[in-house]
C-alpha cells in the first residue's frame, strides 16, 4: 500500500535508510570531486514511497540548508514564504523565478540531500511551468511543488478563502508538460491541493486528487489553515493512498505526528520554522546590543565565527589550495615516475606497514618491491580481491593502523561485497588505501576485454561512496594526493581510492624468478593437450598468456578457432564456464585449460565441480605457482597437492604430471577417464617473448564457438 505524503517539512533519508548516502557519510572533497550514490531526484522519491513516515525541513538560503542537512534530516523544503521573506519581499511572487533560481542553485551546492521546491503556480502556464521544470534540473533540484492557484499567488494564510483555484483542466495540463519536459524519469512533481483552505470542500480536494493523479503527478500535498487536523485526517481516510500524501501542519501543529502516521501520510513538511525562529533570534540580538551598546549580553550567546567559517567549509579551500597552488614548475620535456621505494617510504610516514593484493601488470614494479623488500607478516598476496580488503580489514582491527590493498581494476566486483558490507563507514569504518592499477583507461590503447570496465571505473568509485584520485606520475604530485588520502582515511574512517594509470611507476628489479615445478613449458602443454583428445571435444582457456598460446597454435596449424572459447577477462571463472558448458552438452567432451592464478582466485569452483557428477567435464590445471602474465609474483599453489584437494571435492580422476615424456599420455588417460576429472601439468616458468596475442574480437570468436557446439 503506497503511503501519504505531507508538505510541512521536508527531509532526506537518514543513515536508518541503509540503501541511501547521508551528509554525515561525504567528506567536502568527495562533494566537490564526485557526485553522490544516487540521484537526488531518486532519493526524494524513496522518501515519497517509503513504507515509513518520512520529514524534510525548510531552508531559505545555502546557510540554513547546510544546517538542515547536518541536523540530520534527509530532504529540504526550499519555501517560497521565507525564501521571498529572506529576499525583503512579499509571498506575491515579487520574487522573479530566475531570482528563486540563483538561491536554490546555493543551496543544491551547499548539500547532498535533495530539495522539494515550493514552485508556486510555476509562474505561468504550462509553459512557463515545463521551462521551469528544466532549470531545477539543471541546478540539481529532485522535485517541485506546484499549487492549484492563478498567477501571481497570494499566500494561502491570507485570505485563503477568497483566492481563486486554477481550472482543474488547465492545471493537469500544466502537471502533464513538467512530467512530460523532465529529463530525470525520477524528478518528482507534487500536486498541491488548495480546495480545503478556500472552502470548496471535501469533495473537491478529492476530485482534483484523482485528475492530478491521472495527470501523472507524483505526490499529493492536501493543505489546511484549520487548527485542528481533522480533514487532514478525513482526506486522508478518503484517499485511500492512492497516491503519496504530503502535509505541512503549519496550522495543526498541536497534533501529535502518531496521528499522521497511522493516517498513511508519507512526507511531512517543516515548512517555515528556520526562519520564523531565526527571526526572533536576530530580533533579540539586535535589541541587546542596541540597548546596551556592548556585544557583552549576546557574545556568548550566539554561534562563533569560526562556526561560519566551518559552514562555509573553509578547510576544504585551504586544503585545495595547498592542492593547486604554488606547484613546482616541472620539465615538460622531462618524463617523471614515481619510485615504488619512494612511494613505500611515504606510506610508511603515515603509519601504513601492511599491503595485500592481487598483483597486477600495471602495479608490477610496485608488488615487486613490496614482494622483496617487506617481511612476509607485512605482504599478503591473496587468492582475490575481496580477500585483501578482508585481510586488510583484519589487519586494521588488530593494529589500527591503515592498510594498503592493491588490485587491477577488473578485479573490483570481487571487491565490492567487502568494500559495502564489511569497511564502509555505515558498518565498521575500516579505513584503507585502495591502489587500482587503471586498465582500459579511455584514451589509451588496450586489450578488448578491460575497455568496459576502464570507462566505468570513476563511476565504480562514486557509485560505491569513495572518494578518490588519480596517483600522479611525479613525486610531487603523489606526495599531495597521500596527504589527501591520509587526511580523509583519518577523519572518516573509510576507504580513499588510488586509480594508477599505466607507466606510474618507475622500474624495479624483479624478485628473482621462483623454482620451476617441471621442464614442461605451457605452450608446448597446451599443444599436447589439444593433439589427444577427441575431436568433438570443447575447450576454454583462463585468462592470460594461456588463451593466448592456444590461440597461436590453432593459427600454426591451421586449426580454426571454433572449438576454443577464450576467457580474455573474468579470471578465476573459467572452469564454471567449462562446468555450465558440459551440463549444456554432456554428449560432448569438454576441457577447461585453467592456471593456478585463476583456480585460487575461487577455488570453490572445485566443489561445484567436484560434486556435479558431470563425466565429460575435463580439468586441466596448468600449474606455474606463480602469476606469470602479471610480474611473476608465487600464487602459493607450487607446492600445494591440487590433485588431493580436486580428489577430496569429489572428482573421479586426478592426474599429476611433471615429466614432458609423460604428457601425452596422461592427457589419453584423462581422455579416457570418468568426469568429473583433472590433470595437473606442473609447469617450467616462463613464456616466450613473441607472443601474439587474438586477432578476432569476443564477438567473432563466440559466434563462432558457438556454430561449433550446434555440431555432433
Amino acid at each position: 500500500m503506497m503511503s501519504l505524503l505531507l508538505a510541512p517539512t521536508t527531509s532526506l533519508l537518514t543513515p536508518n535508510n541503509k540503501d541511501i548516502i547521508t551528509p554525515n557519510n561525504l567528506t567536502q572533497q568527495h562533494f566537490y570531486t564526485s557526485k553522490t550514490l544516487a540521484s537526488k531526484a531518486l532519493r526524494l522519491r524513496n522518501l515519497l514511497t517509503s513504507p515509513r513516515l518520512e520529514f524534510i525541513m525548510e531552508a531559505h538560503n545555502g546557510l540554513s540548508a547546510k544546517i538542515v542537512e547536518e541536523t540530520g534530516f534527509d530532504g529540504v523544503w526550499a519555501s517560497g514564504l521565507t525564501m521571498s521573506a529572506s529576499l525583503g519581499v512579499r509571498d506575491n511572487n515579487e520574487a522573479s523565478w530566475t531570482q528563486v533560481l540563483e538561491v536554490l542553485e546555493f543551496m543544491a551546492d551547499r548539500t547532498h540531500v535533495p530539495i522539494l521546491v515550493d514552485g508556486d503556480t510555476g509562474y505561468g502556464n504550462f509553459n512557463n511551468a515545463r521551462r521551469l521544470i528544466r532549470k531545477l534540473e539543471s541546478r540539481g533540484i529532485a522535485g517541485v511543488c506546484l499549487e492549484d492557484k492563478v498567477f501571481p499567488k497570494t499566500n494561502s494564510f491570507i485570505d485563503g478563502e477568497n483566492q481563486p483555484l486554477a481550472d482543474i483542466h488547465e492545471f493537469c495540463g500544466k502537471i502533464a508538460a513538467c512530467k512530460d519536459t523532465q529529463s530525470d524519469p525520477n524528478f518528482n512533481v507534487v500536486a498541491r491541493i488548495e480546495a480545503l483552505i478556500t472552502g470548496w470542500g471535501m469533495d473537491e480536494a478529492l476530485r482534483r486528487a484523482d485528475a492530478y493523479r491521472k495527470a501523472g503527478a507524483d505526490a499529493i500535498l492536501i493543505h489546511s489553515k484549520n487548527s485542528n487536523a481533522d480533514e487532514i485526517l478525513e482526506f486522508c481516510r478518503l484517499w485511500e493512498n492512492q497516491l503519496p500524501v504530503v502535509i505541512v501542519p503549519t496550522k495543526y501543529w498541536n497534533t501529535p505526528t502518531e496521528e499522521f502516521r497511522k493516517a498513511g501520510v508519507s512526507l511531512i513538511i517543516w515548512a517555515n520554522h528556520n526562519l520564523r525562529s531565526s527571526i526572533i533570534a536576530m530580533k533579540d540580538t539586535c535589541s541587546k546590543i542596541h540597548e546596551n551598546e556592548s556585544l557583552i549580553p549576546v557574545e556568548k550567546a550566539i554561534a562563533p565565527v569560526s562556526e561560519v567559517f566551518r559552514l562555509q567549509d573553509a578547510d576544504e579551500l585551504k586544503d585545495a589550495e595547498k592542492t593547486y597552488l604554488n606547484q613546482p614548475i616541472l620539465e615538460e620535456t622531462v618524463r617523471y615516475f614515481v619510485k615504488p621505494q619512494e612511494f613505500h617510504e611515504l606510506l610508511s610516514t603515515k603509519g601504513t606497514d601492511f599491503y595485500a593484493g592481487v598483483p597486477d601488470s600495471l602495479l608490477a614494479n610496485f608488488c615487486s618491491y613490496v614482494q622483496q623488500e617487506l617481511p612476509k607478516e607485512n605482504h599478503v598476496i591473496t587468492a582475490n580481491e575481496g580477500s585483501a580488503i578482508a585481510t586488510a580489514a583484519g589487519h586494521y582491527l588488530a593494529t589500527g593502523k591503515i592498510p594498503c590493498v592493491y588490485l587491477q581494476n577488473s578485479g573490483l566486483g570481487n571487491a565490492v561485497n567487502p568494500l559495502l558490507s564489511l569497511v564502509d563507514k555505515k558498518l565498521y569504518q575500516i579505513p584503507m588505501l585502495v591502489m587500482v592499477g587503471w586498465r582500459g583507461q579511455p584514451g589509451r590503447r588496450d586489450e578488448p576485454q578491460h575497455l568496459r570496465m576502464g570507462e566505468i571505473t570513476p563511476e565504480f568509485f562514486k557509485t560505491m561512496g569513495i572518494p578518490y584520485e588519480i596517483l600522479p606520475d611525479f613525486p610531487e604530485g603523489a606526495e599531495k594526493t597521500i596527504e589527501n588520502a591520509y587526511s580523509y582515511m583519518n577523519k572518516e574512517k573509510a576507504p580513499y581510492g588510488l586509480l594508477i594509470p599505466r607507466a606510474t611507476f618507475a622500474d624495479y628489479p624483479p624478485p628473482p624468478a621462483e623454482p620451476s615445478l617441471s621442464d614442461i613449458h605451457r605452450e608446448e602443454a597446451i599443444s599436447i593437450v589439444t593433439r589427444h583428445v577427441e575431436n568433438n571435444a570443447a575447450f576454454v582457456s583462463t585468462t592470460g598468456f594461456a588463451s593466448r598460446e592456444l590461440f597461436e597454435i590453432r593459427e600454426q596449424n591451421e586449426e580454426g578457432h571454433g572449438r576454443d572459447f577464450l576467457t580474455i577477462g573474468s579470471m578465476g571463472h573459467a572452469s564454471a564456464i567449462g562446468l555450465g558448458l558440459a551440463n549444456g552438452q554432456p554428449n560432448r567432451p569438454v576441457y577447461c585449460l585453467d592456471g593456478d592464478g585463476s583456480l585460487i582466485m575461487h577455488m570453490g569452483s572445485l566443489v561445484t565441480a567436484g560434486q556435479s557428477g558431470l563425466s565429460n567435464f575435463k580439468h586441466v590445471v596448468l600449474n606455474n605457482g606463480v602469476h606469470d602474465s602479471v610480474g611473476g609474483q608465487p600464487t602459493g599453489l607450487g607446492d600445494v597437492p591440487v590433485t588431493a584437494m580436486a580428489q577430496s571435492c569429489g572428482y573421479k580422476t586426478t592426474l599429476s604430471v611433471d615429466k614432458l615424456e609423460d604428457l601425452a599420455g596422461a592427457v589419453r588417460e584423462l581422455a579416457n577417464s570418468e568426469g568429473p576429472a583433472m590433470l595437473e601439468v606442473k609447469l617450467a616458468l616462463g613464456t616466450r617473448s613473441n607472443l601474439g596475442r587474438p586477432t578476432s574480437s569476443p564477438a567473432t570468436n563466440k559466434a563462432d564457438f558457438m556454430e561449433f557446439m550446434k555440431k555432433n
